[in-house]
């Protein structure tokens, strides 16, 4: 996995980018396009569309009728789903017992039958309509009310809070619905890089601990089973934190720890680097959390409470990879969202992420882990931040609040609220040998990408540490030439007085 971004300067970027590159005519198109509510349009129908469908509210999603057997549809579901993540187990009694109601058990069946479809996506585009389909089946769990009932736990596939408790969550699944409570989730949270290795007392799994993931991009692994990897990239996660309407629900997705000071996983070729090689502040150690996506899709919905959410790289609504990650945020709480880079609806070679927020007083935020020596130069141990795709040190803060480079989409959407933005500034970052690329944030674009930031709602925002012009009341479309391997775009429309 090395070399999975280096690739795209040969023939791979142009097989991988054939799509979504921003063309001429889509840069003329979207000079000339006025403010509308909702997304700003990114000049591609297929994408408005995408973004339309993923947005609109839960209970306007139509949904099929239930199955013949709701739970017998969710057994089998949930079976056949192990046996894909290497573990024939049989999660029958787990989901009987609990006393589920069927009316709930057949939604989260279809769920789970729209996730097992989604083994056979394996282009953007597939992906992208794998991600669609399954957000609409999510809606059917979110409008689905039930009483409350016993937890499910078929570990790795499924996780169930049936009664609304204070939870917090230290193992990775495929799909974990939690009914409400105020929760901390120390796991993937939606991002669709697995740990399938470290599993609950009692489980299959072939260690019984917390999950650890992937920290770093070496080290995650398409396939099965991961017996040599740390984590595999699952074609599909969903997690889904719906409020009860009784108990608070005011949940912490990622916690900040020490960094790891020596390799935990080290692979054939000798141990890898880690962030302590870089830092000693506290971090969050996992990448690609929190509705992200890396050669995979991440979806992560929460409704409901004032959310804190804390990431690393690749987070809050990311998609890296040809991957599609989406969070949404709904309920118009005051949430939190805090992150060091690539982050905040973003997009990565061919990708598409989307961070989807409906109200409330947000605040979007960086930080940067600091140096261990300030003397040191860029990209050398002990130089701040945390390890990059290319395994250095790299403590340069860029591509947040609705980006993309290397072709793909990164969308923010704000639909109401008194908001803050830290973004991070235009600057240039030496890749490898050979390769600059250019970075900024708040709605920008490069080399094939299309990023856009939209704020609405007409209320009073702050822009911070951006590019110029993010100010509130701002419609800016800006083309941008000054990139590496091709030109992009980014749009930035914010409604304020």
């Amino acid at each position: 996995m090395r070399w999975c971004i280096a690739t795209v300067c040969g023939s791979h970027r142009e097989r991988q980018l054939k799509r979504p590159i921003v063309t001429p005519s889509l840069l003329g198109g979207l000079l000339i396009l006025s403010h509308v509510a909702g997304a700003a349009p990114t000049g591609d129908g297929e994408t408005d569309a995408l973004i339309n469908r993923l947005t609109r509210p839960p209970s306007q999603v139509p949904l099929p009728p239930l199955p013949l057997d709701p739970l017998l549809a969710l057994v089998t579901a949930a079976n056949l789903h192990s046996v894909t993540l290497g573990y024939s187990v049989d999660h029958g009694p787990a989901i009987r017992r609990s006393g589920i109601p069927k009316a709930f058990a057949g939604r989260v069946a279809q769920l789970l039958q729209a996730i097992i479809e989604c083994r056979v996506a394996t282009t953007i585009h597939t992906r992208r309509d794998c991600a669609a389909k399954v957000n609409d089946a999510a809606a059917g769990v979110i409008n689905t009310k039930t009483p409350a009932f016993g937890d499910i736990n078929a570990w790795p596939v499924l996780y169930i809070d049936g009664n609304a408790s204070r939870d917090t969550y230290v193992h990775d699944y495929t799909v974990l619905i939690d009914t409400g409570g105020d929760d901390i989730y120390d796991n993937n949270a939606g991002g669709n890089l697995q740990d399938i290795k470290n599993g609950p007392p009692g489980s299959a799994a072939q260690n019984i601990g917390p999950a650890i993931g992937c920290e770093q991009v070496q080290g995650n692994f398409p396939a099965p089973t991961a017996s040599a990897h740390d984590c595999i990239a699952s074609p599909q996660v969903v997690f889904i934190d719906k409020s009860d309407g009784i108990a608070t629900s005011n949940d912490i997705y990622g916690l900040f720890k020490s960094p790891r000071t020596t390799d935990h996983n080290p692979p054939a070729t000798g141990a890898r680097k880690v962030d302590g090689d870089c830092t000693l502040d506290k971090l969050v150690r996992r990448i690609v959390l929190q509705g992200s996506g890396f050669e995979g899709n991440g979806l992560l919905i929460d409704v409901g409470g004032n959310d804190k959410y804390r990431g690393k790289t690749a987070a809050q609504g990311s998609g890296h990879i040809g991957g599609v990650g989406i969070l949404r945020d709904l309920g118009g709480g005051a949430d939190r969202y805090h992150t060091i880079r690539n982050s905040q609806g973003f997009s990565l070679v061919g990708a598409f992420g989307l961070l989807d927020d409906d109200g409330g007083n947000d605040k979007y935020t960086t930080y940067m882990p600091a140096p261990k020596d300030p003397n040191v130069p860029f990209q050398a141990d002990g130089s701040g931040g945390v390890v990059d795709d290319t395994g250095v040190c790299d403590n340069l803060p860029r591509m947040v609040q609705g980006a993309a480079l290397l072709g793909g989409f990164g969308v923010l959407v704000d639909n109401n609220g008194q908001d803050l933005y830290m973004g991070a500034p235009a600057d240039t970052q030496p890749f490898m040998p050979g390769i600059l690329f250019f970075h900024s944030s708040q709605g920008f674009g490069c080399d094939g990408g299309v990023g856009s930031l939209t704020d609405n709602g007409g209320d009073v925002d702050r822009y911070r540490e951006g590019p110029e012009g993010r100010v509130d009341g701002a419609q800016l479309t800006e083309p941008q030439t000054a990139c590496f391997a091709a030109p992009g775009l980014g749009t930035f429309q914010d409604d304020g007085p």
